[in-house]
């Protein structure tokens, strides 16, 4: 079961210039969805500082612990080697119309709205996987131990 994880644009940003996080996706949430992650791809998608819903990262989750820290009680840690993390391009690619296209429910009018609380991480289906990783075929992938920093972002 691949799984789409909204990564508030906050934490991102923190969570990215952390030598944690500088070449293998680790993320947390209270999500019991990411409690079962284990072996599954995982994608996470953001906004960037204009405000356009961007794919982020993916990765292979390979093992999940229970962590309980300030950010969620589940850490999912990537298997080593298999995160990607995709740059920006100019113009932006919008994941939005993708996301809306794919089968989880995403009703609220703005996108993230969907995705509060124990819904920031949803369980896809195996076509939506393959969605989205035509979504990321159109995207360049960045260098191992890229550290995205937009300017204009606070």
């Amino acid at each position: 079961m691949p799984l789409l994880y909204h990564w508030k644009r906050e934490q991102f940003l923190v969570d990215n210039q952390s030598p944690l996080n500088a070449d293998a996706l680790n993320l947390s949430q209270d999500s019991p969805v990411l409690a079962n992650a284990a072996g599954h791809r995982l994608w996470a998608f953001t906004r960037d500082c204009g405000g356009v819903y961007i794919l982020a990262a993916s990765a292979m989750v390979e093992r999940v612990e229970r962590l309980g820290s300030s950010l969620g009680e589940y850490t999912a840690l990537a298997k080593p080697g298999s995160t990607v993390k995709y740059r920006l391009l100019n113009p932006v690619v919008d994941l939005e119309p993708t996301i809306r296209s794919l089968s989880i429910r995403t009703e609220a009018g703005v996108l993230g709205s969907s995705f509060q609380g124990n819904s920031a991480v949803r369980e896809l289906t195996e076509s939506d996987d393959q969605a989205l990783e035509q979504f990321a075929s159109q995207l360049k992938r960045a260098a191992i131990g890229f550290r995205w920093k937009p300017a204009g972002c606070k």
